[in-house]
């Protein structure tokens, strides 16, 4: 399996597809049109030629970062997809931060994905019914 990302290059359909394929309902295009324009980053998992995967980042692009939006499709979870796809983003954070600069990545885990942030460099924050908030330190290159 040859894993690819790519940055900035997220289609409505792709979005969609990937919402379908995680039993998420179908968005407006409209609503996604305007969600991915007025994010920091998004980024694309491909697998031969096929949208696996996808990751949005947003926030004030200064200090605050929140990474959202974090989908697999169901046969290829498991692979280091995920995993691939927030490393990808807290490099790009880096370089859009001030060299020096220090940044807040936030994002809100399931309970089961966890383990995967925390290996990332997440550390939980107080607890909620359906499972932590979960931040990390990056400093801009």
């Amino acid at each position: 399996m040859e894993l690819k990302i790519y940055e900035n290059m997220l289609t409505v359909a792709s979005m969609q597809s990937l919402r379908v394929s995680c039993d998420l309902p179908l968005l407006e295009p409209e609503m996604i049109k305007t969600a991915l324009s007025r994010s920091l980053l998004n980024l694309t998992a491909v697998v031969d030629d096929r949208v696996v995967g996808m990751l949005r980042v947003v926030g004030d692009g200064l200090f605050v970062f929140i990474i959202c939006d974090v989908m697999v499709m169901p046969e290829y979870r498991n692979l280091g997809i995920a995993s691939a796809l927030v490393a990808h983003s807290l490099q790009c954070i880096e370089y859009m931060l001030p060299s020096g600069f220090v940044g807040v990545v936030s994002l809100f885990s399931v309970k089961e994905h966890v383990k995967l942030y925390k290996r990332l460099g997440f550390k939980p924050l107080p607890r909620g019914s359906k499972g932590p908030g979960m931040q990390t330190i990056v400093i801009g290159k």
